[in-house]
């Protein structure tokens, strides 16, 4: 069995939109869409920006440990029509939302949050401080809205301006560069989502700069996948009926990895000629394929 995955790499400024369902009683809503306008910062050949949209739902439940989450699905074509599965989401009885690539839980938000607290969100750890709570009117109802020191805001039960998945984006958890080159080379040693984000700045104080700017990259950096499967039967007579269980671990993958199945033929005592199909509507591209030998 070949697997073939991809590492997502994306370049964010965000606008974010939400397909609200009538009741909103949870963030981790199952009629709900949420669209995130992606705008890319491209310096080659010549400077200039590309832009497309991000829709996110949560969609089929899965359990990792005891906990029961949502599984997480990404959409990049207008018509909503291709999802790729992207890690899993799930909320406590505290109104607290966690994000889980496979690595544990990471706290994505806390709507009991309360005035002064220090909140590490996301999957950098980002530190935000509540400094302010107030509401916003949408679609005709109120909804408490959360004010932190580096302009992060969250609307509860819809999540953070910078996008339902983003929360803490502008965090201060950095690592900073030795030196400010214009071109730097990282190397991640460790799987897991990264940030990595540059500042642009004029000489001067911050009254006379006339240019002043932060772009930020999220990085999915995973372990190779180590392809595992089962088999029902091993042996039979012609005709013979046999299911695969494909038991791969993808948790921690960037993004649902794709299969191809191959079914090589060695001659001997048995027989001489190749014959084996597929059956019960798979193919070599299913998950869990069934063939007839």
């Amino acid at each position: 069995m070949k697997m073939r995955k991809l590492i997502f790499i994306t370049f964010f400024l965000h606008l974010t939109f939400v397909l609200l369902s009538q009741t909103r009683p949870s963030i981790v809503d199952t009629n709900s869409v949420w669209n995130v306008l992606i705008v890319t910062m491209v310096p080659y050949p010549h400077t200039h920006s590309e832009w497309w949209t991000e829709s996110i739902k949560f969609s089929g439940d899965t359990l990792i440990g005891l906990n029961h989450y949502k599984k997480i699905w990404k959409s990049y074509d207008s018509l909503m029509i291709s999802w790729q599965k992207n890690f899993f989401i799930r909320e406590d009885s505290l109104k607290r939302t966690f994000i889980n690539s496979g690595d544990g839980d990471h706290l994505l938000y806390n709507f009991n949050a309360q005035l002064g607290d220090t909140l590490e969100v996301g999957f950098a750890g980002n530190q935000i401080i509540l400094t302010e709570v107030d509401s916003v009117f949408i679609y005709n109802k109120n909804y408490k809205r959360f004010l932190f020191s580096n302009d992060e805001i969250w609307i509860e039960n819809i999540g953070s301006l910078s996008g339902i998945l983003y929360s803490g984006f502008l965090g201060s958890n950095w690592t900073n560069s030795t030196s400010a080159t214009s071109a730097i080379k990282i190397k991640f040693v460790t799987p897991g989502n990264y940030l990595v984000r540059l500042d642009i700045q004029q000489p001067g104080t911050t009254s006379s700069r006339c240019t002043e700017a932060t772009m930020t990259t999220p990085i999915c950096v995973e372990a190779p996948l180590v392809p595992q499967f089962n088999l029902d039967k091993n042996s039979g007579c012609t005709g013979l009926l046999v299911n695969a269980t494909n038991s791969t671990d993808d948790l921690k993958a960037c993004t649902q990895p794709t299969y191809l199945w191959e079914v090589a033929y060695n001659s001997g005592p048995c027989g001489t000629t190749s014959g084996y199909s597929f059956t019960n509507g798979t193919n070599a591209a299913s998950t869990n394929p069934s063939f007839r030998f």
